[in-house]
């Protein structure tokens, strides 16, 4: 085995985070060893097989525990509903009124619920012919939920379809989300959290991520997506301090996500940054900033799915410290660069017109393009303009 253990620290990284894991979960198993990054289990009273990611997410108060998140699965939920123990005395009970799902969380726990009502047939012996077994009639696409989801998302745990497993999901009680009066947003902030808690260092360092190296054949590295423009950035700095002792030689891999959706970039947004990737670095195998929530850092994702595919693949694959190798040979900082497929609305006269303006040349009549070819194929985009991908004039850098 070669596995990897993954950290998202903070929100935004979380949302690029929750993108890479429900594009794995709908990766071909032909081609990607989703072991790499997916833990499996099993229980023999139940017979469940059970899947989450080797991950520790690490945000504030407010973001992740909703009522939406699956955080576990309904193995995991039952050993936890076990541990409560009944008592005679006086018990104050306080609720909060879950927060309610929108249709693609809803269509998902429906989903779930299928696959646990076949699980307990299969357990007893019924199971119904494939005849018996009638699909919806009407099921959502992937487009229509894509409609939902651009209005509705406001946290992660909005889209994620994982499962995550107990020890996985941390919230820091300090500083809550969007709290404008006291926001988490200087890098001293940060620093302090970790430096001056104990209990969290051991939380953090020995009953979760110890937890899911130990399980692990052969780990070859960890791979780190941070926030780096708010007081996640000194977290995870000093975490990646405390967390380089403990691991030795191993590789880690870190992400920072810098979160300017706004538009803005202040100074302090800057001094984070800056301190980030002066710290980090001191303790990161290689450090890769990132700098462009649901869509912007759906683009993110697909880089670092990219870029680290080579790393799950099942056939030829590399190991994380060769990936790293031609990264950090002048030093632990690297860039990242992607060039993405160019969407084009239904005005397309009208862009077509802006092209032939700025390139020049090119025979707009119909929709093929002579004049804008792929060069690794030699061949010219045809047909359908949305398929073009302009690896000099669109390359976006991040």
């Amino acid at each position: 085995m070669r596995e990897i253990v993954t950290l998202q620290l903070g929100h935004s990284a979380s949302f690029v985070g929750t993108h890479l894991w429900n594009a794995l979960d709908i990766a071909d198993p032909n081609v990607v060893d989703s072991s790499v990054l997916i833990r499996s289990g099993f229980d023999a009273d139940s017979g469940v097989a059970t899947y989450a990611p080797r991950l520790v997410i690490v945000d504030l108060k407010g973001t992740c525990i909703l009522g939406t998140l699956k955080r576990i699965n309904q193995l995991y939920e039952s050993e936890q509903d076990s541990q409560f123990v009944a008592w005679n005395g006086k018990v104050d009970v306080r609720k909060q009124e879950p927060v309610e799902k929108n249709e693609y969380l809803t269509y998902l726990d429906q989903d779930d619920q299928a696959d646990h009502d076949d699980n307990h047939s299969d357990n007893h012996n019924v199971r119904l012919n494939p005849q018996q077994q009638k699909p919806p009639s009407n099921p959502p696409t992937a487009k229509q939920f894509s409609k939902v989801l651009d209005s509705v998302v406001h946290v992660w745990s909005d889209f994620n379809s994982m499962f995550y497993h107990p020890r996985s999901v941390l919230e820091l009680p300090s500083y809550s989300h969007n709290d404008n009066v006291t926001p988490f947003a200087i890098f001293n902030q940060g620093s302090e959290i970790w430096d001056s808690d104990r209990d969290l260092q051991e939380d953090i360092l020995d009953n979760r991520i110890r937890f899911f190296l130990e399980e692990c054949d052969n780990p070859q590295g960890i791979q780190v997506l941070s926030d780096v423009s708010n007081g996640f950035s000194g977290f995870t700095a000093s975490c990646l301090e405390s967390l380089r002792e403990d691991v030795g030689k191993l590789s880690i891999t870190v992400f920072g996500v810098s979160d300017d959706c706004d538009g803005v970039i202040n100074s302090v947004q800057n001094f984070n940054e800056a301190l980030a990737l002066a710290n980090i670095s001191k303790s990161a195998s290689v450090y890769i900033p990132l700098q462009s929530r649901y869509q912007w850092t759906a683009a993110l994702a697909v880089a670092i799915d990219t870029i680290t595919l080579p790393m799950r693949l099942n056939k030829s694959s590399t190991s994380m410290g060769s990936f790293m190798a031609p990264l950090i040979a002048t030093g632990p900082l690297g860039t990242l660069a992607s060039s993405t497929p160019f969407p084009f609305d239904s005005n397309i006269n009208a862009i077509k017109r802006m092209f032939a303006k700025t390139i020049g040349g090119g025979n707009f009549d119909d929709e093929r393009v002579d004049w804008i070819h792929d060069d690794t194929f030699g061949d010219a985009f045809d047909l359908v303009f949305s398929r073009f991908i302009f690896n000099c004039w669109c390359t976006m850098y991040y």
